[in-house]
């Protein structure tokens, strides 16, 4: 901020194209690491479907009685769904780098 000023450059500009361009590259990647980890640890995966899995193995266990099979079916598709996000997450970290 003090090299642009001692240049003459306005506020806006210095924020525009030097400030906010830095910020930004050290900001993400911890933003979607933090986005990641509420997602696994919040209400945020009840909303999304989390609720919706469990009952819908709950019908399908209610109709052929295998529970562990359905469980085991549900642990794998929430363990790829959060395994999509971490890899979507390193992603745009290598791409703001």
């Amino acid at each position: 901020m003090e090299a642009s000023r001692s240049l003459g450059i306005s506020y806006g500009k210095t924020m525009r194209k030097i400030i906010l361009p830095q910020a930004t590259k050290l900001m993400l990647p911890n933003f979607v690491n933090q986005f990641v980890i509420a997602l696994k640890d919040t209400t945020i995966v009840s909303a999304i479907g989390l609720v919706e899995l469990f009952q819908t193995g709950k019908i399908i266990i209610a109709r052929n009685y295998q529970s562990f099979k359905m469980y085991a079916i549900l642990a794998i598709f929430y363990l790829v769904i959060i395994t999509l996000l971490t890899k979507l997450a390193k992603r745009l970290e290598k791409r703001i780098r």
